[in-house]
């Protein structure tokens, strides 16, 4: 189908091996990946809250977060706080500061 890739990936055996013993096979994991569905949108869509009640949704969203969503959610966080604290330092220093001093002479 049109936007479809299969993404082949080996992952070579990480048991000992003893003298004498023939290696052991690579674990080989062949994944299908489709460019044209994307998985969080459906899943945004959907009435059956059911459906995050399995255990591989809710690993599906802990990797969603752990990879992406908290360093946007911190970066956002971070400047969020330097916007707050230069409006609070403007204010003191203009504001609260000034003590009746007046700019117009």
């Amino acid at each position: 189908m049109i936007g479809e890739y299969v993404v082949e990936t080996r992952f070579p055996s990480t048991k000992k091996r003893y003298k004498g013993s023939k290696p052991l096979p690579d674990v080989v994991v062949k994944n299908n990946y489709n460019q044209d569905v994307d998985m969080m949108g459906v899943l945004t869509g959907i009435d059956q809250y059911e459906l995050f009640d399995a255990a591989a949704m809710k690993t599906l969203i802990s990797f969603k977060w752990e990879v992406y969503g908290r360093k946007l959610h911190g970066w956002g966080l971070f400047f969020h706080l330097i916007y707050m604290s230069t409006i609070i330092m403007y204010n003191l220093f203009v504001y609260i500061l000034n003590k009746g001093e007046s700019r117009e002479e």
